[in-house]
């Protein structure tokens, strides 16, 4: 018995790297992208369902980025909502926003704030 299996490990060996050389890489697409985006680049929601309206980049021209009411709002960690992050970003007009989308829609995904030197609840 131990000899037979012995002499299988090899065969069995060489089929699964004949098997894994055939299927080839995953193909890894992108779903979404995050921009970290000045505060004073951003329009945010006036509410749950209207777009958010920013630059993709710094020489960008403004899009427009619907949101709907799965768009999370985040300060570091902790969930909060669209009027709380409106409160921190008056508060804290140098802040820098991580905005995410989805690449195929424009949907905004998440906005998130993260307060520097603040402990995220």
């Amino acid at each position: 018995m131990i000899s037979t299996l012995r002499r299988a490990l090899p065969a069995l060996a060489a089929i699964g790297t004949v098997v894994c050389a055939q299927a080839g890489p995953e193909e890894i697409k992108t779903t979404q992208l995050a921009l970290e985006v000045p505060v004073r680049m951003i329009t945010l929601p006036v509410t749950e369902t209207s777009p958010a309206v920013m630059p993709k980049c710094a020489d960008c021209p403004l899009q427009s980025f619907p949101t709907t009411t799965s768009t999370a709002y985040y300060q570091g960690r902790q969930r909060i909502t669209l009027t709380e992050l409106k409160a921190i970003v008056l508060q804290h007009p140098e802040l820098m926003l991580t905005v995410s989308y989805a690449v195929g829609t424009g949907e905004l995904v998440s906005i998130t704030a993260d307060i520097p030197g603040n402990a995220s609840r």
